[in-house]
């Protein structure tokens, strides 16, 4: 099984790899304002490019968010392996890092993290996400976030 470690952190400090869905995001910032947040999100311990969460991560932050829970995982262990996502694209372990990095992001759902469990199977890494059911106020959020793109200066 892959070594994990239960963290809060700043959500500005994780990278996500791919983009958001806008119709999925309204649905879990709603979702949020109601009932918070159920599961942490995964990222990588040595670069914070989110593996798992993507739209949670963002709704967090839309509402305003002072930390949130994340496991970190060692990215790099065999155990942990990239299936294609929605796309049905393949994607590498280092093609998903550069996304993070450099901020050109894979298209929505793209990848699908999987973790090999003991007996040898793979499982959606969701599968060892840590139930965390944090209320708004518990991760310094507000009710009421914004749920548009900020407009840009001089627009």
């Amino acid at each position: 099984m892959v070594r994990s470690t239960l963290v809060r952190l700043n959500p500005n400090r994780l990278r996500q790899h791919e983009e958001v869905d806008p119709a999925r995001l309204r649905r879990v910032v709603n979702a949020m304002r109601s009932a918070g947040l159920r599961k942490a999100v995964v990222a990588d311990a040595r670069t914070l490019v989110l593996l798992d969460g993507t739209h949670r991560l963002e709704a967090m932050r839309k509402l305003g968010a002072k930390s949130v829970p994340v496991l970190l995982l060692d990215y790099q262990s065999k155990d942990i392996v990239v299936h294609p996502g929605a796309r049905k694209v393949e994607y590498t372990k280092e093609q998903v890092l550069d996304a993070g990095l450099s901020g050109k992001r894979l298209p929505p759902k793209s990848t699908r993290h999987m973790v090999r469990r003991d007996d040898g199977t793979l499982v959606h890494i969701s599968k060892i996400e840590p139930v965390v059911d944090l209320s708004l106020a518990q991760m310094g959020a507000r009710a009421r976030g914004r749920t548009s793109q900020p407009k840009k200066p001089g627009k």
